[in-house]
């Protein structure tokens, strides 16, 4: 099944009427697109943007980044973040990555296979995106640099930054990230940066660093994973769940069996990539070899259905054959 949204518009013309930023804070919307990168900014206390961006800076400091691809083990929901937060020279620790939705023209995968599209496949989030998310939070955190170079009437040249301050050596003076959200004003265009302009490898201080660990679900036991399946579950059940809430996974649990379903093609919803269909358990009668006779057992019917072009079939047989013998029995959960 086709879950692969393509762009074929080679320009995004992003507008300031566009715009509406994150709570308190500066909101930048960087879109992505065949070799060009238009951008703007805007400041409001508006809750929700109308059309997502790539990065908000809060007043808090916290840097909320879009992960445009979801998480399929392979910790795109760190990497992808962490390489715009590289070029932005961000204080990691306050770092916030946030799934975007469905959207290829703003967050779609320059990566030849995708050309444009916005998809979870073959490995190539992160090459894909590399370039451009660098460019991307280079361009923020040049504007961010030009609002205080004017503010404090600075060359821009005697500015540097570290991790989410920009600082002026000459007078000694630093400001947060944070701060200049606040008086920060929107350039007629998103600042122009090339690759050379970008930070050699030598200086990279997020990228390659082992000590950072992952921000998925990888770090979670299945007593917290199960907990957060509760607490959405519960959500789902009174209609409380949020837009967001709903977005950025790449495998979905579907249930029918509550409404007595007993058999389902269920339908992938893009840009997952599977999704397992459970119906109504049942008592059945089930042949024994050893014993040579029926013995009545509770059966629970169970329908995966995948996206082809990132799943082999051979690995869904399995990956279904492994689910059965871990509920067959589940203590195996706890080793």
């Amino acid at each position: 099944m086709n879950t692969t949204q393509t762009q074929k518009t080679p320009d995004v013309q992003i507008k300031r009427r566009h715009f509406l930023a994150g709570a308190g804070g500066l909101t930048f919307a960087i879109g992505l697109s065949e070799g060009l990168i238009t951008g703007a900014f805007a400041q409001s206390n508006d809750s929700k943007a109308s059309l997502s961006a790539w990065v908000t800076i809060g007043y808090d400091d916290t840097i909320s980044i879009m992960t445009p691809t979801g998480e399929m083990g392979q910790g795109t929901l760190t990497a992808l973040p962490l390489i715009l937060a590289e070029e932005l020279d961000a204080d990691w620790s306050r770092v916030k990555p946030e799934y975007a939705p469905p959207n290829p023209q703003i967050f779609g995968n320059p990566h030849p296979i995708l050309n444009g599209g916005q998809a979870s496949l073959a490995s190539i989030a992160v090459p894909g995106y590399f370039t451009k998310m660098r460019i991307a939070g280079a361009q923020a955190r040049r504007i961010l640099m030009d609002a205080v170079a004017q503010k404090w009437n600075v060359p821009l040249s005697e500015l540097s930054t570290e991790p989410s301050i920009v600082v002026h050596a000459s007078s000694g003076r630093k400001i947060r990230y944070g701060e200049i959200a606040r008086f920060a004003t929107m350039p007629a265009e998103a600042p122009k940066i090339s690759p050379e302009d970008l930070k050699p490898a030598n200086r990279f201080r997020l990228i390659g660093n082992k000590s950072i660990g992952r921000l998925d679900v990888h770090q979670k036991d299945v007593l917290a994973i199960a907990k957060d399946l509760g607490e959405l579950s519960a959500k789902a059940r009174e209609r409380k769940l949020k837009l967001e809430e709903m977005q950025g996974g790449c495998f979905t649990i579907s249930s029918l069996g509550g409404i007595g379903g007993t058999k389902f093609t269920p339908i992938i919803n893009c840009p997952e990539v599977a999704i397992l269909g459970i119906s109504r358990s049942s008592m059945e009668p089930i042949y024994d070899p050893k014993t040579k006779a029926f013995e009545a057992r509770l059966i629970l019917p169970l329908s995966l259905s995948y996206d082809h072009r990132v799943i082999d079939g051979a690995d869904g047989a399995r990956f279904t054959s492994h689910l059965r013998m871990m509920l067959s029995d589940v203590r195996r959960l706890l080793l």
